[in-house]
Order: structure tokens, then C-alpha cells, then sequence
């Protein structure tokens, strides 16, 4: 439980970045913005397809299909994108890969 927690929390922290830095384009699609950010969490969904589905001693960088270092590379260039919303929801998966590669080394 304390990763979903770092989760949400650093999600909650970019959300605060890009409304410091990027204010015009936040207030004018906070929504999709904060939806975008949010769903970075569906990447979580590839838990479903472990066994047990919950494990906190697993490391998911090398469990999981949607956490492989290979995926890393698509998520990045997600930040290249033109389109706000695919801009920050690829700040946010990378973000999320991140902190479940420090989880894995704690």
C-alpha cells in the first residue's frame, strides 16, 4: 500500500508543477490534464495478469508486461507529443516506472 501512496502523491506533486509552470494551458484543461496524469495508474492493470495479483516483495520493472524496460522507451516518447494531455500522461508513466525501479532496489 505505501506504493500506491508514492503513487498518488508524486502524481499530485506533477499536477502542482504543471500548474506552476504551464498555468495557461492547466486552466484551460485542467480536467483532461488531471485525467491524463491519473491515468498513468492504468498501467497498473498488467498486475492482473500476475499470480499472486498483489505482491509487495515483486519487483514490477521485470514481472510485469507493461512495466519492461522496453516499454520505457514508448512512454518516453510520449513527452514529445504536440498534445498536452499525451505530453504530461507520458511524464506520468515515466514517472510511475521511476519510482517502481527505486521500489525494486529499496
Amino acid at each position: 500500500m505505501p506504493n500506491i501512496a508514492i503513487h498518488v502523491a508524486s502524481n499530485l506533486a506533477l499536477l502542482w508543477i504543471i500548474r506552476r509552470f504551464d498555468r495557461k494551458a492547466f486552466d484551460a484543461d485542467a480536467q483532461g490534464i488531471v485525467l491524463a496524469v491519473f491515468a498513468s495508474h492504468l498501467i497498473d492493470l498488467d498486475h492482473l495478469l500476475a499470480d499472486p495479483i498483489y505482491d509487495p516483495a515483486r519487483c514490477s520493472i521485470t514481472t510485469h508486461p507493461l512495466h519492461h524496460p522496453v516499454m520505457w522507451v514508448l512512454y518516453t516518447g510520449l513527452i514529445f507529443f504536440k498534445n498536452r494531455r499525451v505530453r504530461y500522461f507520458g511524464v506520468a508513466l515515466v514517472l510511475h516506472l521511476v519510482l517502481d525501479a527505486l521500489w525494486c532496489i529499496r
